[in-house]
């Protein structure tokens, strides 16, 4: 469910399906979801982080946090080229200026090539 409650269905690859229902606990129900209940607040992420010897805050400023996820996914997503419209629909954004602008790393990007 997103932040405006709308479903939203997300595809994954056979692999992470196999490793997720190795997780999934036995109680649950084949049709509720995995972590039900288990995503992270920001501060057990930061926890995580710090447990992980990752800074919350890096040289450069920038900072890992749960959008700092969706950056990395538009600069991974644009790098493997995926068109630009896929790449909003992916990211569940109505802009695709959004999606290019604020959410992809020109730096990375012309870094490659």
């Amino acid at each position: 469910t997103t932040k405006n409650r709308n479903e939203a269905v997300v595809g994954l690859h056979e692999d992470v399906v196999a490793e997720l229902r190795l997780m999934q606990p036995e109680r649950t129900a084949p049709n509720k979801r995995v972590f039900e209940g288990l995503m992270p607040r920001i501060k057990r992420f930061r926890a995580d982080l710090r447990r992980a010897n990752v800074n919350y805050i890096n040289v450069k400023g920038q900072r890992a946090d749960f959008n700092s996820l969706r950056y990395t996914l538009a600069t991974n997503l644009t790098i493997a080229g995926t068109p630009p419209r896929i790449a909003m629909e992916i990211m569940r954004r109505s802009d695709i200026r959004l999606t290019s602008k604020t959410y992809t790393d020109a730096g990375v990007i012309s870094s490659l090539g």
